[in-house]
């Protein structure tokens, strides 16, 4: 579970860096699946005749098809970086408004999300002791929902990028591809979706 403080405190800056990695990551091996089409198998097929060529030429297909899963994966966990920071970062624009309202007005808010006078013997009229009441109550409403909603989305990024984890031997196919697209979709917040499995 995310906690306030780890909401309040986190930095999107390594996260960043880590999406940008992971874009450089997908177009280097988009990079070598080219190269093996154009260099490798391109050449092979146009010259080369017989079992011993068609053997190699499975043999590049498969590694092309390796180096398009790989980019394929790397762009999806990117993806998935992006929208965990996308999100995360309303929720913490949420939980800091909150906790800015709450100095505003002189309130403390413990780690559990308790908000309460920073100066309890101080002594109000019944209007605004009721108006203050009503104000920690909101305040407090509030974090509370910016942080079950940061938990949320941890989860369902977690989730969704433990699923991208191969198992060993896995067959590189259009239909793992596509799966695999699918769910980091659902992930995905609507003006984040649409990035499909690349189309080779």
């Amino acid at each position: 579970m995310v906690t306030i403080r780890q909401l309040e405190k986190l930095k999107f800056g390594a996260l960043e860096e880590a999406e940008e990695s992971w874009r450089e990551s997908s177009a280097r091996l988009d990079y070598h699946r080219e190269e093996v089409d154009r260099s490798m198998r391109a050449p092979l097929k146009e010259h080369w005749k017989g079992s011993a060529a068609d053997s190699a030429q499975s043999r590049m297909s498969r590694l092309s098809g390796n180096f398009a899963n790989g980019a394929q994966q790397c762009g999806l966990i990117r993806r998935s970086v992006k929208g965990a920071v996308s999100e995360l970062r309303v929720e913490q624009k949420k939980l800091q408004a909150a906790l800015d309202e709450a100095d505003s007005h002189g309130f403390t808010v413990d780690d559990d999300g308790r908000v309460s006078p920073k100066n309890p013997d101080a002594v109000y009229s019944e209007d605004v002791a009721a108006r203050k009441e009503l104000a920690m109550q909101d305040i407090a409403d509030r974090i509370a929902e910016a942080v079950k909603l940061a938990t949320e989305i941890d989860e369902r990024y977690r989730n969704t990028l433990m699923s991208l984890r191969p198992e060993d031997g896995l067959k590189v196919d259009r239909a793992n591809a596509a799966h695999d697209a699918k769910g980091v979709d659902i992930a995905l917040p609507s003006h984040l979706q649409g990035g499909g499995p690349p189309s080779r």
